[in-house]
């Protein structure tokens, strides 16, 4: 195995200057947009619901691109070639973009609510099973928060400081050793400001802006990866598997690196991926700031609106991928031991000045967009959800606007700690992706599409989902994804039913009043003849209908319309040109289809519907000073 050398990289004083350009240019933007943020905490942490569909997808499709991210992806690409797709199922990918766009999206936004949190008690209720299932759920968005902010600050501490080398007199000590992480640190300052200053509104336009810094960013690496080597070039480096698509049922190559040993019987590890991501996708966005944007939207139309232009926009996500592993592939040959460092080393090394400058801008943005994102979510369920609700219920207005400001300071400081803590970033990734991940998976499910589901089902299932997947890390960490996670998810499942019926259910009224405002389908039976009934007895219930079937339909035609385009996009860095035509043609028709079965049966512009007198009450309470 060869190891990537890093030494010769260097980055001129021009582009450095184009970097620290763009870094005052995007704290102005924050400030401009500072005094729009801080009317209220409505506006602070949604922007007034006001925001753009096409602006918060992009927006939010910018998070997606962070630094320690593509990191991962392009090492994962070099060793597994096109079917590196498989692994990004742990995080959702297309069963989850599909059911943002689809269904989910519109479902979140007809709730109403500022949070995830205070989702549960629109689910559950105010009394006390509400009020335990939105506080364990506010601790978890916490503690997921903090989280990917030490991944975000491993992963861009470690790119910075191959272009930043530490001063020639910091030889030894604490500054010496902990040079990538004050890199880190100091770009994190950076962008805390606008972020504090500005809340969503901040966070969405300049991530809007950042992704098309980020966009050309990348289309500078994949023409010069076109241009770079031919399919003959790159064939010589791997094996003939390394273009397919499809998962053998055992891959040894990927055997030879530390990133993929564990994955080498392929075939049921990426079928135990594909579970897992559509688990995520089904029960909805987890404790980021996915669900933030879809809260935001201005209509459930345009929250759907958004999820598909989420999806869309990611393409330039996997196309720069392919392209720093391909070209790392034909310049450095198919035996690199430490392929994530390709991307920094490709930047570093094969762009001019200026060029370079304007590259790790976009790269800065990346993280920077993911960065402020996080924050801003965190943030939220640590002010509304914990902080006004068991300390200072009586807050003003302006006092949890100004409360916002401490508590995203905490997560940031909570965030720098784990990073700085943190062996290597795989372990964050893992920690992040089987313990907290897979804990809430089930409840995060049932809570909509099982009417029995109540907030002590939640809780309990959350608490002993995340403790078994605890003890499953420590006890076993060689057991393979394909062994643990069905486990994990079993003992999650009855923790959660067992309790559920172990315990009184929902309070009726609840559950009819979520049932009439979302229109959930699934295991709603009781619920919807209870309306039923009263509709008769002249209690009107006016529904656009829940499209269930054309849903579903959709569902399943997007999520293969964004595989086969995101295929299209590696291909063509790949030249394989025959199956990137092939891929185009099930795009075209994919498009076409939805036209029909999603676009047209999209809800009007005035489909959410006025809150009733008691939601009145509810938001008065939540919002006014006491």
């Amino acid at each position: 195995m060869q190891e990537l050398d890093t030494d010769g990289i260097s980055v001129s004083q021009l582009d450095l200057w184009v970097v620290g350009a763009y870094l005052v240019a995007i704290i102005a933007v924050g400030a401009l947009l500072s005094r729009l943020a801080n009317k209220s905490i409505d506006d602070y942490f949604l922007g007034g619901r006001k925001m753009p569909w096409w602006l918060l997808g992009l927006s939010g499709t910018a998070c997606y691109f962070d630094v320690a991210g593509v990191m991962w992806t392009i090492g994962i690409f070099y060793v597994m070639g096109q079917q590196f797709f498989w692994p990004q199922f742990m995080w959702g990918y297309i069963a989850m973009l599909a059911c943002f766009a689809t269904f989910m999206g519109k479902w979140l936004r007809r709730s109403g609510v500022l949070t995830g949190a205070e989702w549960m008690e629109f689910r559950f209720g105010k009394g006390s099973q509400g009020e335990i299932a939105r506080a364990s759920y506010a601790v978890m968005a916490v503690v997921i928060a903090v989280a990917f902010i030490g991944f975000a600050e491993y992963g861009c501490g470690s790119f910075l400081s191959v272009f930043i080398p530490r001063p020639a007199s910091w030889k030894t000590g604490w500054a010496a050793e902990n040079w990538p992480h004050i890199l880190a640190i100091s770009l994190m300052g950076i962008t805390t400001i606008y972020t504090v200053a500005a809340g969503l509104i901040g966070v969405g336009f300049t991530g809007f802006i950042q992704f098309f810094i980020v966009l050309f960013g990348s289309a500078v690496l994949i023409v010069k990866a076109i241009e770079l080597g031919s399919y003959e070039q790159i064939a010589e480096a791997v094996p003939a598997e390394w273009f397919h698509f499809a998962p053998a049922m055992e891959n040894p190559r990927l055997g030879e690196w530390g990133l993929t040993q564990s994955w080498v019987l392929l075939l049921p590890v990426a079928l135990t991926w594909v579970v897992k991501g559509a688990a995520l996708g089904v029960g909805g966005p987890q404790q980021l700031y996915d669900l933030q944007r879809f809260l935001a939207a201005r209509s459930p139309r345009e929250a759907s609106l958004a999820g598909m232009i989420w999806g869309v926009g990611l393409v330039p996500m996997f196309m720069v991928a392919a392209a720093v592993g391909t070209i790392g592939l034909v310049k450095w040959g198919g035996n690199i031991s430490n392929p994530e460092q390709l991307y920094p080393l490709v930047v570093g090394t094969m762009l001019p000045t200026g060029i370079k400058g304007l590259v790790l801008a976009g790269l800065l943005s990346a993280f920077m967009s993911t960065f402020s994102a996080t924050v801003n979510s965190g943030a939220s369920y640590l002010t509304y959800d914990l902080y006004a609700k068991f300390l200072r219920p009586a807050s003003t207005q302006v006092g949890l606007v100004r409360a916002s400001w401490v508590c995203s300071l905490l997560v940031v400081i909570g965030g720098i700690l784990i990073g700085m803590s943190a062996p290597d970033i795989n372990a964050i990734f893992e920690w992040i992706m089987m313990v907290l991940g897979t804990g809430v998976l089930v409840p995060n499910v049932l809570r909509w599409f099982w009417w029995r589901f109540n907030g002590m089902g939640f809780a309990i299932g959350t608490l002993l989902g995340v403790l078994a997947a605890i003890a499953s890390v420590l006890l076993f960490p060689d057991a393979p994804p394909y062994v643990s996670f069905p486990v994990l998810l079993a003992i999650s499942f009855l923790s959660s039913v067992l309790t559920a019926l172990a315990t009184p259910p929902t309070d009726q009224a609840v559950l009819e009043e979520f049932y009439r405002r979302v229109e959930p389908f699934g295991f709603w039976g009781p619920v919807k003849k209870s309306i039923e009934q009263q509709s008769e007895a002249g209690n009107e219930f006016s529904s656009e209908g829940s499209h269930f079937g054309w849903d579903i339909l959709s569902t399943v035609i997007t999520a293969i319309g964004l595989q086969a385009l995101y295929l299209m996009s590696t291909y063509a860095v790949t030249h394989q040109w025959r199956e990137f035509a092939l891929a185009g043609g099930v795009v075209l028709i994919c498009s076409v289809a939805l036209y029909f079965t999603w676009y047209l049966k999209l809800p009007g512009e005035v489909a959410e519907r006025p809150a009733t007198s008691k939601e009145v009450s509810m938001r008065k309470q939540a919002y006014e000073t006491v």
